[in-house]
């Protein structure tokens, strides 16, 4: 007598093999359309940058890829781990949680036969870093030298960060200095976390407004600056060069005065042990001089000439002589 057929499912496996048996007569003959997952993709809510604060949390989701091509949401299903719990923390469901500054990949794992892909996040402990004020306006002058509204080394600049964040500040020109006594370039606090740092600049006397710029740094990266702009002067006075020097039995030199607009007129301070001419002038000039006293210390002395506006209040300019020991 023919046996009728049946129809069995058997679930091997979730989401991983469903395998159909069709029996007939006295034996069963297997077929073979399997839906098998071949790999698990990992990704943030809302594609958001896998970037978070210590503290923060971020929401992560996993996907199964079918070898048909289906997609299906494993989220809750996904066994979720950290490759370090010290950085990153993630619970059952895919929520990330930041503990401390660094890298930890984040993987979620359905089933042991699937594939897998690994996320990288860093955390950030210092992107939520503030300086204060942000940014400050200077007349030519720029401020009265080495001081500010505490009257410590110069303007200062508050520096709010978290406390595992080490930084260091740098000027990116010659005339905007860390400590107005000092003018670094670059500053590095002895401690971690919030803190200050205060500036010097020297006036402006070029022909037009300048500004600069001092950036700090953080340890994970983070970059954050602080502005600095010196006003335009109503007549800017150059020297070229800047310096010069002179034997230590004294000596002669020159230099030009270059003057914006030139319609600006200006006088020389001459120190002693110097002679020069012309003693003043308008717009540009040309400055002879001579040293007539030999160098009585065991150095290189510095001898300045001061070029002084006449009849405006903008910043003037020297020119430096270094005689020989």
């Amino acid at each position: 007598m023919r046996m009728g057929r049946r129809l069995g499912l058997i679930a091997v496996s979730a989401g991983v093999t469903l395998t159909a048996w069709v029996c007939g007569g006295d034996h069963g003959t297997p077929t073979s359309p399997k839906l098998t997952t071949v790999r698990v993709d990992v990704g943030v809510l809302g594609d958001a940058t896998p970037r978070l604060q210590p503290g923060d949390t971020l929401q992560f989701w996993a996907e199964a890829a079918e070898a048909s091509g289906s997609k299906s949401d494993v989220t809750n299903l996904a066994t979720w781990s950290s490759s370090n719990t010290a950085v990153a923390t993630v619970s059952a469901g895919g929520l990330v949680s930041g503990v401390t500054q660094g890298t930890a990949a984040i993987k979620a794992t359905y089933d042991t036969l699937s594939g897998q892909i690994d996320t990288q996040i860093s955390i950030l402990a210092c992107s939520k870093s503030t300086l204060t004020p942000a940014s400050r306006v200077y007349s030519p002058w720029g401020f009265t030298p080495c001081s500010d509204d505490d009257g410590v080394y110069g303007q200062k600049v508050n520096v709010a960060t978290a406390p595992a964040c080490t930084w260091t500040a740098s000027s990116d020109v010659p005339w905007l200095g860390i400590d107005c006594y000092a003018m670094r370039q670059t500053f590095t606090p002895t401690a971690a976390g919030s803190g200050s740092f205060s500036y010097g600049l020297v006036a402006n006397n070029t022909p037009s407004a300048r500004s600069g710029h001092i950036t700090v740094t953080f340890s994970d990266g983070t970059r954050i600056s602080h502005s600095v702009t010196e006003e335009q002067p109503s007549c800017s006075y150059l020297t070229s060069p800047v310096q010069s020097t002179v034997p230590k039995a004294g000596g002669t030199g020159s230099f030009d005065v270059q003057v914006s607009p030139s319609t600006c007129a200006w006088s020389v301070l001459v120190p002693l042990d110097m002679m020069l001419s012309p003693s003043s002038g308008v717009g540009a000039g040309h400055i002879d001089y001579r040293v007539v006293t030999s160098n009585p210390y065991p150095f290189d002395r510095q001898l300045t000439i001061g070029i002084t506006p006449v009849g405006d209040t903008s910043p003037g300019t020297n020119h430096k002589v270094f005689q020989s020991q």
